[in-house]
């Protein structure tokens, strides 16, 4: 019975999302529908103030970070999580990158810095996921082996990513992430 009623709710979910909660531009058909709108009901992304999502839309490190966290019901103190880089101070993401430093999830680049409004490229996305679900990766050993390959692996098994061919270098999109 209760796994009559686990199909019954999730079903009901996807329909209410599907028919409720729908951005301008992302249409019917869009493969990403119901992800999309399935985070906008639960409030982890918003979209714009224009009624639109920007499915297409690169996605940058800032935004990546807020969704991850705010998709786990993570939302920290704006005035204990700030100025953790010298280019995060007070914006709107600083709570976010600065508790995802603090917390392990993410790092800054050599020379210090964050970097926020940087795209996001696959690889990166999925280190950053993994990494703020706790999930251990191993670090390869070899340096023959890219850096990412532990973090791609993991993400097929958990079937994060549901592709066998990718470009590491590939810029996520809005609707990928929210996919993912």
């Amino acid at each position: 019975m209760k796994n009559i009623f686990q199909v019954g709710f999730a079903f009901g979910v996807v329909f209410f999302v599907g028919q409720t909660f729908a951005f301008s531009d992302v249409a019917k058909d869009n493969p990403n529908r119901i992800a999309i709108e399935y985070l906008q009901d639960l409030d982890v992304i918003r979209g714009y103030d224009d009624g639109t999502f920007k499915p297409t839309k690169k996605i940058n490190r800032a935004e990546l970070t807020k969704i991850l966290l705010e998709g786990q019901n993570i939302s920290p103190d704006p005035v204990t999580f700030k100025n953790c880089f010298p280019d995060v101070g007070t914006e709107w993401f600083a709570k976010y990158i600065c508790y995802a430093k603090e917390n392990n999830i993410l790092s800054g680049y050599l020379d210090g810095t964050f970097k926020p409004a940087k795209t996001v490229n696959l690889v990166e996305a999925l280190k950053i996921l993994l990494n703020s679900h706790n999930i251990s990766v191993p670090i390869p050993t070899s340096t023959e082996t890219a850096w990412y390959i532990p973090f791609t692996t993991i993400a097929k098994q958990r079937r994060y990513l549901d592709r066998t061919e990718y470009d590491p270098t590939e810029e996520m999109t809005r609707a990928d992430i929210a996919e993912i």
